[in-house]
């Protein structure tokens, strides 16, 4: 099932990096707010959707956690657009990936204290971030 997953989040998160990609690529820059708009409206209404199929109410702890969840993801979006706007896609979409990682597995290390898989994990880490600065030059 693991495999499933991992696979299906491969593709959709390639597929949300193509369509900023095709906002970039196809001279809509200027379009970024209706972008944002219908990115924020499509999220809204599958989550709408997802509620109403489930016929489950919504816990208040999870619209507290959602919502700095879709705050930093439209932030995230927002800083991407810009971006794209001043660095090729080529050098930016490798940087913002490997960057990504790293941050989350720096973070995960230092907030809940997981353990990094002895030098295994530290080699990991100091090849993520050789690779950042090599994408970056």
């Amino acid at each position: 099932m693991w495999l499933k997953t991992i696979l299906a989040c491969f593709f959709l998160n390639g597929m949300a990096g193509l369509a900023i990609a095709m906002v970039n690529h196809s001279g809509y820059d200027d379009q970024r707010l209706p972008y944002l708009l219908s990115y924020t409206a499509a999220a809204t209404l599958l989550a709408i959707l997802t509620v109403a199929v489930r016929r489950k109410r919504v816990p208040l702890q999870d619209v507290l956690m959602g919502c700095p969840m879709g705050f930093f993801m439209m932030a995230s979006l927002v800083s991407t657009l810009m971006a794209l706007m001043t660095i090729d896609t080529s050098r930016f979409f490798p940087l913002y990936t490997a960057g990504s990682v790293v941050l989350t597995c720096v973070l995960s290390f230092v907030i809940w204290k997981e353990k990094l898989n002895g030098v295994l994990g530290y080699t990991g880490i100091a090849v993520g971030v050789l690779a950042i600065s090599l994408l970056a030059t």
